[in-house]
C-alpha cells in the first residue's frame, strides 16, 4: 500500500491553528490516506504548548493513529545536533523518519543517527543525477551503509516527465535497497501528473499538502488521493469515498486563511455548479457525461445556475423542481428576461432573484 507523508501539520501549526482545529484537521487528513505527518522544531513545540494549554493528558494524543517525519530546521539559530539528540532521546518512539538533506548527512554521528528508526536523505532534482558520477555513486553506497538510510527522497520536481527518471530510480532501489519518497513541486501545476506518474512507476512514498500549500507548491493530496482512487480503481489507496473531504477542507481554510478558489478540483465549492443548456441537458440524462465521480463521494452537491448560457432545458428543470406552473408562452419570455439579467451583473442568476422574475412575469401575463 502507497505512504502518503504529508506537510499540512507544518503549515496549521505555523498560522498558529487552534487545538480543535488541528485535531479536526488531521482527522480528515488521516481518514483520506495520510499515514505520516512531516513535522520540524517549531511544529512539534507548538503541539505541546497547545495540548498543555488545552490539558489534554496525552500532548501526542491527536498523531496517535499515525507517525511522524522529522525534518531538520533549516535555520541556524537551531542546532541539529542538538535536535536529533532530543529526538532520540523524548521522541524516538513516534518519530519514525528523519529527514536530512544529503549535503548534511555526513556531520553527524552514524552512532546517534541508528537510535532512529529510519533515516531520509533528501535529494534535489537539480543533483539527483549528480548522484550517479562514479565517485558520488561510491559516497552514496557508503553513506547509505554507514547512516543506515533507508528512504531517498526526490525532491523539486516539476516540468518533468518522470519516466526520465525511471531507470534511476529502479537501480538506486535494487542497488542500495531504499524506498523512494517523491516531492513534487506543482510551479507548473503538474504535481499531481508527476506523483501519479511516480506511483505508478513504482515508488514507495509520495508527498502532499492539502490545497496543495499556501502558495500550492506541493502535490496537492485531496487531487492525488482522488486520481489514485478513481483511475487505479483503490488499488493504493483502499479509500472508498471521500465524503468528509469538504469539511476538512473549510477547516484548514478557516485555521490558515489560505483561500480555496472556487474551481478548485475536488474541494472548491463551485466544481459541481453548471449552467450551460447543453450542460444541464447532459447531467440531467445521464451526470456521468460530464462528472467522472458523484458530488455526494467528495461530500458535494450539484447545483443547476441560471444565466446568460441557460437553455429551456435548465429553466424547465428548476421551475419543475420548485413545482412552478408556468406556461409554454411564459418561459422563452422569462428566459430571455434571465439572460439580459445575467449579461447586465456579469454572473449567475441566484434564487431570490429568479423567483422575483417569476412573479413579474406572472403578474404581468394574467
Amino acid at each position: 500500500m502507497l505512504t502518503i507523508i504529508d506537510k499540512t501539520l507544518i503549515t496549521i501549526c505555523n498560522e498558529r491553528a487552534d487545538f480543535y482545529a488541528i485535531k479536526d484537521i488531521l482527522e480528515g487528513l488521516i481518514g483520506a490516506g495520510v499515514k505520516t505527518f512531516e513535522v520540524n522544531k517549531d511544529t512539534l513545540q507548538y503541539l505541546i504548548n497547545i495540548c498543555n494549554e488545552s490539558q489534554s493528558k496525552d500532548i501526542l494524543s491527536i498523531l496517535k493513529p499515525v507517525s511522524l517525519a522529522y525534518r531538520l530546521c533549516d535555520d541556524s539559530k537551531y542546532d541539529r545536533h542538538e535536535q536529533v539528540s532530543v529526538l532520540t532521546k523524548t521522541l524516538s518512539e513516534k518519530v519514525e523518519i528523519l529527514i536530512i538533506p544529503v549535503k548534511d548527512i555526513l556531520s553527524f554521528d552514524p552512532i546517534l543517527l541508528s537510535k532512529l528508526k529510519n533515516i531520509m536523505v533528501e535529494v534535489s532534482v537539480a543533483d539527483f543525477f549528480e548522484l550517479f558520477k562514479q565517485d558520488n555513486w561510491q559516497q552514496l553506497k557508503q553513506v547509505v551503509r554507514r547512516y543506515g538510510v533507508s528512504v531517498l527522497r526526490l525532491s523539486g520536481l516539476q516540468r518533468t516527465v518522470l519516466p526520465l527518471y525511471e531507470n534511476y530510480i529502479m537501480l538506486i532501489k535494487k542497488e542500495l535497497q531504499v524506498k523512494i519518497n517523491v516531492c513534487a513541486r506543482n510551479d507548473a501545476y503538474t504535481a499531481t501528473a508527476i506523483s501519479f506518474n511516480a506511483v505508478e512507476q513504482g515508488v514507495d512514498s509520495i508527498t502532499t499538502h492539502i490545497n496543495g500549500g499556501m502558495s500550492s507548491q506541493y502535490t496537492p493530496l485531496e487531487e492525488i488521493v482522488m486520481s489514485l482512487t478513481i483511475l487505479s480503481n483503490q488499488e493504493y489507496t483502499g479509500i472508498k469515498e471521500l465524503s468528509f473531504i469538504q469539511t476538512t477542507a473549510k477547516a484548514y481554510e478557516q485555521a490558515t486563511g489560505n483561500k480555496i478558489a472556487h474551481n478548485k478540483p475536488i474541494i472548491g465549492d463551485g466544481i459541481f455548479k453548471y449552467e450551460s443548456g447543453v450542460h444541464a441537458d447532459g447531467i440531467a440524462k445521464n451526470h456521468a457525461t460530464y462528472e467522472p465521480y458523484a458530488p455526494e463521494f467528495v461530500g458535494q452537491n450539484r447545483k443547476l445556475l441560471l444565466g446568460k448560457h441557460s437553455g429551456c432545458k435548465s429553466l424547465q428543470t428548476q421551475i419543475k423542481k420548485w413545482k412552478i406552473p408556468l406556461t409554454c408562452t411564459q418561459i422563452p419570455i422569462l428566459l430571455e428576461t434571465i439572460r439580459n439579467n445575467s449579461i447586465n451583473l456579469k454572473r449567475s442568476i441566484c434564487d431570490e432573484e429568479l423567483l422575483s422574475m417569476i412573479k413579474q412575469i406572472e403578474s404581468n401575463t394574467c
